[in-house]
């Protein structure tokens, strides 16, 4: 069997260049796939994460929206003001455009709330009934 020291000393200085120079080649060409690689799926990642965060701002304005719908079903309960429950229909009805893009990311949340929503606003008109 032949060590690497015999070789080295054996094989003519051309022969070296090229035999350092291919590893050199083989190691360069396995670490730019590897960092395609790399770069495919941090970009795969950001992609995700970008419509993660797209979800999240959605909800936030669902959350949002839900605490305004309930605030003026609130005020029209007190108050009996028409112009509180056209407040608390606008939200609703943003609530509901809002659980539209919902639908497809999350929904058994998106069905909740939207079979919640017309729960509660019959339970703030029954509790202004029963006023």
């Amino acid at each position: 069997m032949i060590s690497i020291k015999q070789f080295l000393r054996d094989v003519n200085i051309r022969s070296k260049f090229i035999f350092f120079l291919s590893i050199i080649i083989l190691v360069s060409c396995g670490s730019i796939l590897l960092l395609r690689y790399e770069l495919a799926n941090n970009y795969d990642a950001a992609i995700n994460q970008r419509e993660q965060f797209s979800q999240l701002e959605n909800i936030s304005a669902v959350k949002s929206d839900f605490e305004r719908m309930i605030y003026w079903f609130t005020e029209m309960a007190v108050s009996l003001s028409g112009e509180s429950e056209e407040k608390a229909l606008l939200y609703k009805e943003k609530i509901t455009r809002s659980l539209e893009s919902t639908i497809k990311f999350h929904p058994k949340i998106a069905k909740e709330f939207e079979t919640a929503l017309p729960e509660i606003e019959n339970l703030y008109f029954d509790a202004i009934d029963s006023y």
